[in-house]
Order: structure tokens, then C-alpha cells, then sequence
């Protein structure tokens, strides 16, 4: 899923490209009744589209598969931790399609010393939306509301054209991000100096590549 303002998508890494594709793939062939890649498409400002694909639509629910090389990613996953992105994006369609449960299929892989890329393990979260809108995770509530993930969204929709910061999401939300982000010091002094983003982007890719490191190469298995 994408927010769509007209700027050109960066291009996904190869084996990153590869491993989704194999994911997908593999699930297809569990799961062969399914509706597969299902379009979403919607105007959510004047100058901004949310759009994507829903991986697989069943009569009762929503799968979503997400393929990592990354340990961290992977562990949180089988320990019920999902990326907030990755949340909120099953729950846009859980909302368009109508749905009021979904599952996040995480793929973990490695790549061997022959080259070849291969699903090491899987782990299954069950998202369910209540009665109450609410979001629970593995059957325990994060607290928040559909809403209130789709209203993440439009925030970036509202502030991403502006060179200002956004609103920051509060630390201790759900999985917040802000309580494990390289770059919650930087934002601090954002807050009490009222810096622009363009003022101190180079100063966070710093930040992000000393204390977080480049994105996560397949892993070599010995």
C-alpha cells in the first residue's frame, strides 16, 4: 500500500522484490480458492491517494504477507509485535473490504551459499476488528480504533507537502516506534528549536545509518 502524491516510488530492492514474490507464492498455493491481489483505491485529500493491493480475500477475512530478512522483524512478529505500518495497512482493507478479521503471514528468510533465497520459518498474527472498532491483536486490544490508524494516515496526507514536522504519535502507545526510534533525541531538539525537516534531514540519515545501520541483506546460512 501506498500514500500517492504524484512523487516517483523508489525502486525495491532485488532479493527484497524476490522474497515477497516467493512468499506470495507459496501462500497461493496453500490457499488456491482465495481472490488475489485485490485493487484499493481511495481519495483521501485533495492532493493525496491511498491505493494498494489486498494479497488474499477469503469470505471471512484478509491475509496480508510481508517477507523479511531482518531478525528483529521477524522475532517481534512471532512474539505478536507487528510493524505499525504493516497493522494499519491490513486494516485499510479490513475497513474497504468489509472484513472484521485479518492475519499478517510473516515470511522469514535466508539466503544459502549456493544464492538461493528460501523461507526459513513463518509466523501468523490475527488482527480482529470488534463491534467497537476496536483493533486487537492475538486477541489483545492495542488500545486503538480503526480510526485511529487510519487517521495516521491523513496526518502524513496533511503534513508530508509542508517542510514542518508532524505530530509525533504518543511514546507510549501501542508498539510506538517513538520509544525505540534513533531519532526521538532529534526530534526533541526539533520540538524546542522549531527546526525545519530540510534543516536537519541530512543530520537524521545519520542518525538512522550509525545507530539502526542500512537496510537488512539476506542472511548466509552457514
Amino acid at each position: 500500500m501506498q500514500l500517492s502524491e504524484g512523487a516517483k516510488r523508489s525502486e525495491l530492492h532485488p532479493d527484497y522484490a524476490a522474497i515477497g514474490l516467493m512468499h506470495e507464492e507459496m501462500h497461493e498455493r496453500e490457499n488456491p480458492t482465495a481472490q488475489r491481489e485485490v485493487p484499493f483505491k481511495r481519495q483521501v485529500t485533495d492532493n493525496a491517494v491511498l491505493s494498494g493491493r489486498a494479497d488474499f480475500v477469503f469470505d471471512d477475512h484478509i491475509d496480508e504477507c510481508k517477507a523479511t530478512f531482518s531478525d528483529t522483524t521477524f522475532r517481534n512478529a512471532k512474539s505478536g509485535k507487528p510493524e505499525m505500518s504493516h497493522l494499519t495497512q491490513l486494516v485499510c482493507y479490513m475497513m474497504e473490504f468489509g472484513k472484521s478479521r485479518g492475519r499478517l503471514i510473516y515470511g522469514y528468510f535466508v539466503k544459502g551459499k549456493d544464492g538461493q533465497l528460501k523461507r526459513k520459518d513463518t509466523a501468523i498474527i490475527e488482527v480482529q476488528r470488534s463491534d467497537e472498532r476496536l483493533i486487537y491483536v492475538n486477541g489483545a486490544s492495542t488500545g486503538y480504533t480503526d480510526m485511529d490508524l487510519i487517521n495516521s494516515i491523513m496526518q502524513i496526507a496533511h503534513w508530508k507537502p509542508l517542510d514542518v514536522p508532524a505530530p509525533r504519535p504518543a511514546a507510549q502507545g501501542y508498539n510506538s516506534a517513538c520509544r525505540y526510534c534513533p531519532l526521538k533525541e532529534l526530534c526533541d531538539r526539533i520540538d524546542d528549536q522549531e527546526l525545519f525537516i530540510s534543516d536537519v534531514k541530512a543530520e537524521a540519515i545519520e542518525l538512522i545509518e550509525a545507530k539502526v545501520g542500512p537496510t537488512p541483506k539476506p542472511k548466509v546460512e552457514k
